[in-house]
């Protein structure tokens, strides 16, 4: 088995710290509550396509909504975008980033490059 390096506590630090200030503007700056339920978007990246449909279909088994695997416009990048109806909190936010880094590092991708967040229709 591959080992993964975990994310050392200054990068979670980090992170955590970053979606806190995220989250404290959204509710300031937008009036956006993020308590309760939120579609929470979530992409990665890689160079092939491949790698992104084993990720997608890992994701999927864990209730994930793939939305789309697609090629940028430079052709140069592969991206997977997935997902989900949830409810977080920066701090919950950040241990799923964690999973999702982790996942990605495993899969060798090239990133997991962060999320988005909107209502849920």
């Amino acid at each position: 088995t591959m080992r993964v390096p975990a994310l050392v506590k200054e990068d979670q630090r980090i992170l955590e710290q970053r979606n806190a200030d995220i989250f404290m503007r959204m509710k300031v700056k937008s009036n956006r509550q993020l308590d309760g339920d939120m579609l929470w978007g979530f992409y990665f990246t890689n160079p092939t396509r491949q790698a992104l449909d084993l990720v997608a279909k890992d994701l999927e088994s864990q209730g994930y909504h793939v939305v789309e695997i697609y090629q940028d416009d430079e052709k140069t990048s592969w991206w997977l975008h997935v997902e989900m109806i949830e409810t977080h909190t920066s701090a919950s936010l950040t241990q799923r980033e964690i999973e999702l880094i982790t996942l990605a590092a495993k899969a060798n991708l090239a990133s997991y490059d962060g999320w988005d967040v909107g209502p849920v229709d």
